[in-house]
């Protein structure tokens, strides 16, 4: 039987299952660059009003410009808020995440094998959609929006794991 390369015990967190969404949203779904666009169009929108008013309310122009940045700012808070806050109900809503006691990520120079307390699946690398990484963790990603988070444990593996998502071109 073949050792593996790599042994992964560490079980996702809270805040690690927030990261991932923020990560996946981002490079996956573009949000950053939905948000720009959205505040760009609400400042388009505001502009006319606020300079039709220049010419006979300076004060009230100046008012209408600083209400429609606070606005903007509030709006790019808000939505990046509520990404956090959806992503922490879905962990806390799951209850195998949040009851789950046994963890295990080995990686194989041609698969991994994940097993907890209610499943056990062995996955091919090449079957892998994407390997994201970040200075903390990699996401083995299944689909775009489904994946598996592995915390790094030390150099050895991220060289591994680098190794693999050159040889894969994933």
């Amino acid at each position: 039987m073949e050792e593996p390369k790599i042994i992964i015990t560490k079980r996702p967190l809270k805040e690690d299952f927030i990261m991932f969404n923020r990560v996946i949203s981002n490079t996956e779904y573009h949000f950053n660059r939905s948000a720009t666009i959205a505040s760009i169009a609400m400042l388009l929108i505001w502009g006319p009003c606020i300079l039709s008013t220049a010419t006979h309310d300076p004060m009230l122009t100046a008012k209408l410009s600083i209400f429609a940045v606070l606005l903007t700012a509030f709006y790019n808070w808000y939505i990046r808020k509520r990404r956090d806050r959806r992503a922490a109900k879905l962990y806390e809503q799951n209850k195998v995440l949040s009851s789950m006691t046994k963890f295990k990520i080995s990686l194989f120079d041609d698969h991994f094998e994940s097993q907890t307390d209610t499943e056990q699946s062995t996955v091919s690398y090449n079957k892998l959609y994407k390997i994201i990484e970040t200075p903390t963790h990699f996401y083995f990603m299944y689909a775009k929006n489904q994946g598996i988070i592995i915390a790094k444990e030390g150099e050895a593996m991220t060289d591994f794991v680098l190794k693999l998502k050159e040889k894969y071109k994933l």
